[in-house]
């Protein structure tokens, strides 16, 4: 078992190295290209790396408990999911922020006129994946809270209180505590090198103090801080499963949106379905 791990954690090493290299030789060459469509197919890039390392693992913790009986821990610091890398776009978070409300009263509007937007296309594919499950949308504020609102709620469900603030200090207080473990997955909004010990702090102090939107590395500190299980699905591709070691503890069942409001990424909550569901609540 020991000779199977390391030699799959090895080759997932090499491949997020080279998976790396691509993504900075795309940027490099991109020219005129799209920044957004670019950031979009990098993105997915990860996202399917990362869908496909966890299988995986969790394939070979799941052929070992048959052998053995038993549960194998996976090195922590090769248990780090990332959906999305800190990049540029965090500069452009604040302005994002001050135009939201504005844009998505206008985008809403317009793109419920064309039943085949990419939002309602979106929606739709995942209300079906969630329709097999008797859950339905519960849609969250489109802001930086996003995330941090939508665990909540899913929290709230299964008796835990928490607030905002207190699951985006957990997050920065357990990013703080790991970071020899996360910061290689942290890119300078600089360059293509990793976060400097002063960018590293400013971004655990955003996360804390401000509406900078959440991501992977903030799920899986809050997933790992409080022991719970939390599904990322989407409307295509493996659902993202975090904390997965945690049998018996609560799931937390999110959705993850890329055409939701106009600000890009977004996540909302869910609920058990309703057979008289009036419309979808806004949290």
């Amino acid at each position: 078992m020991e000779d199977d791990m390391e030699e799959i954690l090895d080759r997932h090493r090499a491949e997020k190295k080279d998976l790396r290299n691509k993504i900075i030789n795309m940027k490099r060459t991109s020219g005129k290209k799209d920044k957004k469509k670019l950031q979009e197919e990098i993105t997915q890039m990860e996202n399917d790396m990362i869908a496909r390392h966890t299988e995986e693992l969790e394939k070979l913790k799941l052929d070992d408990s048959k052998e053995e009986g038993t549960s194998p821990q996976i090195p922590h610091q090769e248990n780090i999911e990332v959906v999305q890398r800190i990049s540029k776009a965090q500069k452009r978070r604040d302005k994002k922020e001050q135009d939201a409300k504005r844009r998505e009263e206008e985008l809403i509007q317009a793109e419920e006129d064309n039943k085949n937007s990419s939002r309602n296309l979106e929606t739709k594919a995942i209300n079906l994946i969630l329709k097999a499950r008797n859950l339905s949308l519960h849609t969250i504020k489109s802001d930086g809270d996003c995330l941090y609102n939508a665990l909540k709620y899913q929290l709230e469900q299964v008796g835990i209180n928490q607030t905002v603030e207190s699951l985006r200090k957990i997050a920065a207080d357990y990013i703080r505590a790991n970071k020899d473990d996360i910061i290689c997955y942290m890119t300078s909004s600089k360059s293509d090198d990793l976060m400097s010990q002063d960018e590293f702090n400013d971004y655990c102090n955003q996360v804390e103090n401000t509406k900078a939107w959440g991501s992977q590395i903030e799920i899986q500190a809050i997933s790992h801080s409080l022991k719970v299980i939390i599904e990322v699905l989407q409307s295509s591709g493996t659902p993202i499963i975090t904390g997965s070691d945690f049998v018996g503890r609560p799931r937390l069942v999110v959705t993850y949106h890329r055409h939701f409001f106009g600000l890009g990424e977004h996540y909302n909550g869910t609920k058990f379905a309703s057979s008289n569901e009036d419309s979808e609540e806004v949290y």
